[in-house]
């Protein structure tokens, strides 16, 4: 059973999202682990979002609310990350459109304890895809413990943000030192715990994760359609890509990590390089997408130094 003496710290930002932001308060006042605060950070909303929170914090409670200059939501829950202290056992990252069934935080917090974690630890679970009225879409991948992990969180996130949670050793390690820049907050979670602690999947969902506009996940289509959705998401763009994200891994973190595992974030690197480089980096076992078709993906654009 779940200790409900464990302080919990739940991270909500907020952007012009007043449209849904109230349900999503609703079910987290609603949760049944009783020791938890709510630190929302409005970041720059032009609509009522930071009204609604702010009377949410006036009549219930348990609520601290920080207006805050539009930084991008990466940025804005890492301040929320640092802005909540070290006075919690588990914090929660939580987005301002979804509804937690009401034993989300209990889930997380249980999933953790059960491994008896000294050092840093992540949870994360599947999710149920909604629309935006909460009709049922479809569920997210389930994923067998040997898919997770290090070889996978250099290549892949499966870490949807808001379900994770994190232990206080983890947000001790993450907020030693930020990164500069990251492709999101969970991905970088996901990485960085691997590297040092454990990952705890929860095959069951507890959150209702809902898809609207430009938030509709693709991998919700079928056949070739959906395939070439992945492939497009592959593709390096002109920019921060994965493989950047490697290398600020590596300047942050390289030090402290095992020998194999810096080598094998060097390889990875290596393989912008010489052609040569990529086409044995291509061969090599240590990485993995959780599916084979996006792994031979992966390592074709790798060849081809797309990325």
């Amino acid at each position: 059973m779940t200790d409900d003496n464990n302080r919990v710290a739940i991270l909500l930002s907020t952007f012009n999202g007043e449209k849904f932001l109230p349900q999503q308060l609703d079910s987290l006042y609603a949760q049944n682990h009783p020791n938890l605060h709510i630190f929302v950070r409005d970041d720059g909303s032009s609509d009522g979002s930071l009204a609604i929170a702010q009377r949410y914090a006036r009549q219930k409670g348990g609520m601290t609310v920080m207006p805050g200059k539009n930084v991008g939501f990466v940025q804005s829950f890492f301040e929320l990350l640092q802005l909540a202290g070290n006075g919690y056992d588990f914090y929660f990252f939580c987005d301002q459109d979804d509804v937690w069934h009401p034993d989300k935080v209990a889930a997380a917090v249980d999933g953790l304890l059960q491994r008896g974690l000294r050092g840093p630890g992540m949870y994360c679970s599947r999710t149920e895809y909604v629309d935006e009225q909460l009709n049922t879409l479809g569920m997210s991948p389930g994923y067998p413990d040997a898919k997770l992990g290090w070889g996978n969180a250099l290549v892949q996130n499966v870490a949807t943000g808001c379900t994770m949670a994190i232990n206080a050793p983890a947000r001790a390690l993450l907020t030693a030192q930020l990164p500069g820049q990251c492709l999101a907050h969970d991905w970088w979670v996901y990485l960085v715990v691997s590297a040092f602690g454990e990952v705890v999947f929860d095959q069951r969902s507890h959150i209702r994760y809902r898809q609207h506009g430009s938030n509709t996940i693709g991998m919700l289509q079928g056949g070739w359609a959906g395939q070439w959705s992945r492939v497009r998401r592959f593709w390096r763009r002109s920019g921060f890509g994965f493989l950047d994200q490697l290398a600020e891994f590596l300047r942050i973190h390289g030090d402290y990590l095992e020998a194999d595992r810096r080598e094998q974030v060097r390889w990875l690197l290596r393989s912008r390089q010489r052609w040569q480089d990529g086409v044995r980096v291509a061969a090599m076992g240590f990485y993995w997408r959780t599916s084979l078709v996006d792994s031979l993906i992966l390592r074709v654009l790798l060849v081809l130094k797309k990325y």
